[in-house]
């Protein structure tokens, strides 16, 4: 597993906050300072009830109870103080969760203004709540990354109801069947979008049309901002299209035509019907057939597209010592791609550069850093690379943002120069572009052209790898290291 650790900014200090990992037998006895406790309070009302809390740490299941009359002193208000904070009349949940506790649960925790809370939580991700009102008073809860990634805002309860809430900690998706466009959210945080209708900006030319293609592709920071571009205006790319899969040669039927630029006759890949969409508490899945049609009209490929979205994952916690600063998670999310081709009514033949599995990069991209396995590109480049990473220029390192591609280690090699010796040439060969606006291509086959047959489908299979952070903050050669063992 890829290794949780503490980064430091550019003048930075040391956290005041717990420096080493909790024993599971003495954790309730551990005095611990909250972090940012001069803003925080503990959150805790004054009931006769002691509340239940489980967690598993190390395997074992333990059991603490927290008094309703503890105060806000001793071992029982730092355990309340880890699960449920008060900050800004806000309550917020799981604020700073020992990683230790893996998983667990809570029942009638006291909270101000009158009410008592039952929560549950599985690999410090809430899965689950329920909000009892003893008094009827309006009631905000904040949870997520950073206890900020979303609200939960009652107006108005009623005295002695209950609210279950559970539903709002899960993955969900949602299809605007207007527009052909499925999106796809994590708790309140936006993931992606699948376009699988024809989608056409204003004031671009009918030719440009397209669908079967992922934009926007969103990024984790806490305010969210798109890490592709669709249509970019300003340099002329009007076929560039968010995260595709398309080829700028296509011999078919005896035509030469393509699925990058509007070709004459066009050949475009249409929606035919949804094979996957589920939602669940630890994923989504979406999974498509789409088919290639030769003047929007004859089938020459059947295309299947699956996407697996996995939770938010904290990669490390950021610690600025910057007056007023404190500390913060630096989170990443995994997107597994897996495209399946297979020709229709004889064979097919694709190549060219730019060709296979393309991200073109949201405007900010433009003059930003890439980074591989070798170190940040000097400029345009390619080349083979296992990965490539796509980051912003002009931001911190801590709190920019950036967007990774990863392969795997049996991805087709090349039929240019496919052996070396007696080994395949891997890992792949990339174009990795940021002088006119980022680009990350996956150039496969290449120059040299591959040939698919009916019956015999071609697989590509990727990892896209969104993050906070610049490509060491966000440890995106430790994340593909993972990957790769995942595999196995």
């Amino acid at each position: 597993m890829m290794e949780r650790r503490e980064s430091r900014m550019p003048q930075t200090a040391k956290s005041k906050g717990w420096t080493r990992p909790l024993s599971a037998v003495v954790v309730f006895l551990l005095a611990a300072t909250v972090a940012n406790a001069q803003d925080s309070q503990v959150a805790q009302g004054r009931d006769s009830s002691a509340a239940t809390v489980e967690y598993i740490s190390g395997g074992v299941k333990h059991t603490h109870k927290i008094p309703a009359d503890d105060g806000d002193s001793g071992a029982a208000a730092e355990v309340a103080a880890r699960l449920m904070q008060l900050q800004k009349n806000d309550i917020v949940l799981l604020p700073d969760l020992p990683k230790e506790w893996s998983s667990g649960r809570v029942q009638g925790l006291h909270a101000p203004n009158g009410f008592n809370l039952d929560f549950a939580w599985q690999d410090g991700r809430l899965t689950a709540l329920t909000i009892h009102s003893k008094d009827g008073n309006p009631c905000r809860v904040r949870y997520g990354d950073r206890g900020d990634t979303a609200l939960i805002k009652l107006e108005e309860t009623k005295a002695g109801e209950s609210y279950t809430l559970d539903d709002r900690f899960r993955f969900s998706i949602e299809d605007d069947t207007k527009r052909g466009r499925l999106h796809v959210k994590d708790m309140d945080k936006a993931i992606l979008t699948y376009n699988y209708g024809m989608q056409l900006n204003t004031g671009a030319e009918e030719k440009y049309e397209r669908g079967c293609y992922i934009h926007p592709l969103w990024d984790v920071n806490g305010w969210q901002r798109t890490v592709t571009e669709d249509f970019p205006p300003l340099d002329g790319h009007l076929h560039h299209r968010g995260l595709g899969w398309t080829w700028p040669s296509v011999k078919v039927r005896g035509l030469k035509v393509q699925t990058w630029h509007p070709s004459d006759p066009p050949l475009r890949q249409h929606f035919v019907k949804w094979l996957r969409r589920e939602a669940g508490k630890d994923h989504a899945t979406v999974a498509v057939e789409n088919a290639w049609l030769l003047d929007d009209k004859e089938k020459v490929m059947t295309e299947t597209v699956e996407i697996v979205m996995h939770p938010l994952r904290t990669v490390t916690r950021v610690r600025d010592e910057r007056p007023n600063r404190g500390s913060w998670d630096v989170n990443s999310r995994a997107i597994d791609l897996k495209l399946t081709f297979e020709a229709v009514g004889g064979p097919i033949e694709i190549s060219g550069g730019y060709g296979g599995l393309l991200l073109r990069g949201s405007a900010d991209m433009k003059g930003g850093v890439i980074t591989t396995e070798q170190g940040p590109l000097t400029g345009d480049g390619g080349g083979p690379h296992p990965w490539a990473d796509m980051t912003p220029a002009y931001e911190q390192p801590a709190s920019t943002r950036g967007v990774a591609i990863f392969t795997p280690a049996n991805h087709p090699p090349h039929p240019s120069g496919a052996r070396r010796g007696d080994r395949p040439q891997t890992p792949p060969r990339w174009l990795l572009r940021t002088s006119y606006g980022g680009l990350m291509n996956v150039s496969w086959p290449g120059s040299s052209p591959y040939t698919l047959e009916p019956g015999k489908p071609l697989l590509l299979e990727y990892r896209i790898y969104v993050h906070e952070g610049n490509t060491e903050v966000a440890q995106v050669a430790e994340a593909y290291a993972e990957y790769l063992e995942q595999r196995k």
